[in-house]
């Protein structure tokens, strides 16, 4: 909220800090917290617009664009969504040629953690928001399609079971959320 506006704000949710610890991999359900206004004006660049990019070789969902529009509509503003689906050389090039090139307040991206840590670093700095998408996984299916398959929501990841055997991993879209931090918790290994 800029200085000089009216009216406080109660404060937001508390983030939860959590690592990744061994045996998870990607994000866990506490791992950021839920999305949130974004702590500048994210109209800065342009009045009454609030610029996102979908960083993603993923397709963006229609209820993922549905709660995009919605939020921009919260917050009294137009919803300009671009979409990057291409090959992301390094957090940097995408800093430099995608993000502060064209004054994006939200970036959503499905991108390795390495990478995802990098560019909330690069936002605090720069002014930028990094969100993800929550989705919920809902169980291992060999039917394509699966009975329970809403367009709208859900997507079907091809993968391996426990046997090698190829299936369809069904996963639903909950929510999207803005990442806090991203740590790496470690311990020494003591070898003989």
């Amino acid at each position: 909220m800029k200085s000089g506006s009216s009216g406080a704000q109660p404060p937001g949710p508390k983030p939860r800090v959590v690592g990744v610890g061994a045996g998870q991999v990607g994000f866990g359900p506490a791992a950021a917290a839920p999305a949130t206004a974004p702590s500048r004006n994210p109209a800065e660049g342009e009045r009454g617009v609030l610029k996102v990019l979908w960083v993603s070789q993923h397709k963006l969902l229609r209820e993922e664009e549905r709660q995009l529009r919605l939020y921009a509509q919260r917050l009294g503003l137009r919803l300009e969504l671009d979409k990057y689906g291409g090959k992301v050389p390094s957090t940097e090039w995408l800093v430099k040629n995608k993000i502060l090139a064209d004054g994006y307040k939200i970036v959503i991206v499905v991108l390795p953690l390495s990478m995802v840590a990098h560019l909330v670093e690069f936002g605090r700095r720069a002014g930028f928001e990094v969100w993800r998408p929550k989705m919920e996984r809902l169980h291992f299916d060999r039917r394509l399609p699966c009975p329970e398959f809403d367009p709208a929501t859900d997507v079907m990841v091809p993968t391996l079971d426990e046997d090698g055997d190829p299936v369809f991993l069904h996963n639903r879209f909950v929510r999207f959320e803005k990442v806090i931090d991203l740590k790496l918790v470690t311990e020494a290994i003591e070898v003989g």
